[in-house]
């Protein structure tokens, strides 16, 4: 009696799990990611954090189901600093093609005031170039980021540095499943 309850239970589970493994299989979506590497580096007695956000695109393609993250692009530029500061200003970005030599220039952008990371007692300020970014012809391949970055302090004092990096591209694909993405809150 008790080996027919071990028995049965055993059944019933590998009834669920071979259920599981086939929505797991049908219910899986292509990622095509093109991303890239974020910057980080140490300036103005703080850190810079220059980071690209893609946008994702869900599409069907000869029946499959494809999702493609890339342009149109937001471009972050973030300053984090132990030292109270009012806000940050990013000026004369130029983004250049390392590869096709395209150009892209943005006007300064502003952050807002100045926010303390509680856990960490960090300041920080964000500037965001999504908006500008919308408009321009991003191909996907290394650029040179040359841009400067001003920190207005609490008491009207202002420092100033030229930063110089490269973003990187980082290809991926990868297969994910709706269904668990909409459970995880993905």
């Amino acid at each position: 009696m008790l080996k027919d309850r071990v028995s049965d239970r055993a059944s019933f589970i590998t009834v669920w799990l071979l259920l599981g493994v086939l929505l797991m299989l049908f219910g899986c979506r292509e990622y095509r990611l093109y991303h890239y590497e974020e910057i980080r580096d140490s300036i103005l007695n703080g850190e810079i954090v220059i980071e690209v956000v893609a946008n994702r695109q869900l599409l069907e393609e000869n029946g499959k189901k494809v999702a493609v993250e890339g342009n149109p692009y937001s471009l972050l530029v973030k300053y984090f600093s132990l030292e109270r500061f009012k806000k940050i200003e990013v000026d004369n970005l130029i983004l250049t093609g390392v590869e096709s030599g395209n150009v892209i220039s943005l006007s300064k952008s502003v952050s807002k005031d100045a926010s303390i990371l509680a856990d960490s007692k960090k300041y920080f300020g964000i500037v965001s170039f999504s908006s500008q970014l919308v408009v321009k012809e991003v191909k996907y391949e290394p650029y040179d980021v040359k841009a400067v970055l001003l920190v207005y302090g609490q008491d009207g004092s202002l420092r100033k540095s030229y930063f110089n990096y490269q973003l990187k591209p980082n290809y991926r694909t990868e297969r994910r499943n709706d269904i668990v993405d909409g459970i995880m809150g993905i």
